[in-house]
């Protein structure tokens, strides 16, 4: 268990542009390009960077991804200052790239730390929101899981055929209810969407980067995969233009997209 949304005094989302925050490889959020070691942690400072405010930041939204493992292991990712807590947000093989969506409040000084159990691993962690107790921000508002679109019968598809995305794709996804059939259309007043997005069939290994028709391509991800595997990952976009977008890098693949909630003012 991670946290819980209620009808009483809470914390506000304030989504932001995909942006990438951790990158143990590069070096970014890190002053050198080391994987984290076997019962090893690294911290990470959330607060006063990428946007985000100095003060009033009481959790993070993070896409972590774990790569280059040189054993099996599995990354906990928790709050800076406390205890570390018996929960994992990722578990992985040796070899495996794999990604996972991680909501995390922050420590006191702002910072995130990233324990890694077994041998070592590359992590990667892209900012999509934080939360605030500020005032500013907007509601969670849940919805009954629906379907916004499946690229292999046409849902949501332009035109209704059956469309995989091909390498340097990008499949748009319009946010008002005109998406096409099966799709009834999400809320004008949506400023992010909670989606569980799916890619199946692929023929290359590759990445899916989902982001607001109205930025610029986000140097992040979502889903990292291999051919012919079929695996999903929670995704929380902002959504500042008329539709989202979902970048392919390599290969073909299929897509699903199912909507789980929403964050709105009303």
């Amino acid at each position: 268990l991670f946290g819980f949304y209620s009808t009483g005094a809470g914390s506000l989302y304030q989504p932001t542009s995909p942006v990438r925050v951790l990158d143990t490889r590069a070096p970014i959020g890190v002053p050198v390009a080391a994987p984290i070691g076997q019962n090893s942690s690294i911290p990470l400072q959330i607060t006063g960077n990428n946007n985000v405010p100095q003060t009033g930041v009481t959790a993070v939204v993070l896409n972590v991804t774990a790569t280059n493992p040189t054993q099996g292991s599995f990354l906990t990712v928790f709050p800076d200052g406390v205890t570390r807590p018996v929960a994992s947000n990722l578990n992985f093989g040796a070899g495996q790239t794999i990604p996972n969506l991680v909501t995390v409040p922050v420590g006191s000084d702002g910072q995130v730390d990233f324990y890694n159990f077994h041998g070592s691993v590359d992590v990667v962690a892209d900012l999509f929101g934080y939360f605030t107790s500020s005032g500013t921000g907007f509601k969670f508002h849940a919805t009954a899981p629906h379907r916004l679109a499946d690229t292999r019968d046409g849902t949501g598809v332009t035109g209704g055929q059956p469309t995989p995305i091909g390498p340097g794709g990008v499949f748009s996804l319009p946010i008002d209810g005109s998406a096409g059939p099966g799709n009834p259309g999400v809320p004008a007043t949506s400023s992010a969407l909670v989606l569980n997005v799916t890619v199946t069939a692929p023929t290359a290994g590759s990445f899916v980067t989902v982001y607001p028709s109205g930025v610029a391509r986000p140097l992040a991800s979502n889903l990292n995969f291999s051919a012919g595997q079929t695996i999903p990952n929670a995704v929380v976009t902002s959504v500042q233009g008329s539709s989202i977008d979902f970048f392919n890098h390599s290969g073909s693949t299929q897509l699903v997209v199912d909507l789980f909630g929403y964050y709105a003012t009303t």
